[in-house]
């Protein structure tokens, strides 16, 4: 369907654009996770299943409400947490697993690299800091192709 080939071109854009944007300006912007949010919803409009739209609405719904207390404890920033709500919302319960090993598996990459101090990152007291949007990014995106490649 060539409407949701444009859809995913954009969200993949969109990934693109969040990844080198956090690297450059540690930043999420909302106007991205808001386009994010939309393209999702054009997409569930698109699959015309109720069923699919509410388990992966309550499924981002109770995530976001976890990072949202982690957020609170101050172990995550708040566009990250923006970003993996949506990313969940995306995702839902099918995805999850693969989308959060992937996400594992980039930030031990990341940080290995920031610690070798060849990928950006910043000291905040005794902290390192690095920007998480590019692991999420990276790993929604190959999450998303290994969704596309099953039958």
């Amino acid at each position: 369907m060539l409407l949701e080939a444009a859809i995913r071109a954009a969200l993949l854009a969109i990934l693109v654009f969040v990844l080198i944007d956090d690297l450059k300006n540690y930043r999420i912007r909302n106007d991205v996770v808001v386009a994010l949010f939309v393209l999702f919803l054009l997409w569930a409009a698109l699959r015309a299943n109720l069923a699919l739209l509410a388990s992966h609405t309550a499924f981002a719904l109770v995530l976001f409400a976890i990072l949202a207390l982690m957020y609170g404890r101050g172990l995550m920033g708040g566009g990250d947490v923006k970003l993996l709500g949506v990313s969940f919302l995306w995702l839902g319960p099918e995805g999850a697993l693969p989308f959060a090993l992937l996400m594992c598996g980039f930030t031990l990459l990341y940080w290995a690299g920031a610690r070798l101090k060849l990928l950006p990152s910043h000291r905040v007291g005794s902290r390192t800091r690095v920007p998480f949007g590019p692991c999420i990014a990276l790993a929604w995106i190959a999450a998303e192709g290994l969704r596309l490649a099953q039958p």
